[in-house]
């Protein structure tokens, strides 16, 4: 994925929504990145077989949820 380059100008000239969109195609890029790098380190773990002295580990992912609109809001006036 080549990298975006947004001049200051172009920068000040950007509605809100364009630069919602410009930071969530930053993000994609980094996700996409961070994927292609676990790939390369996690794919060589798998291949190992059980053996003596081995332990096994567990990846796991947290989800969390959204905060309510009502909770976030109430947060952001105090």
């Amino acid at each position: 994925m080549a990298a975006a380059h947004i001049q200051p100008g172009e920068a000040a000239a950007m509605t809100p929504e364009e630069h919602s969109r410009a930071v969530m195609a930053y993000v994609a890029g980094l996700l996409a990145d961070f994927d292609r790098y676990l790939a390369a380190i996690v794919q060589p773990l798998l291949a190992n077989a059980p053996g003596k002295g081995r332990r096994r580990r567990m990846l796991c992912s947290i989800f969390l949820p959204e905060p309510d609109s009502r909770n976030a809001a109430r947060t952001h006036e105090h």
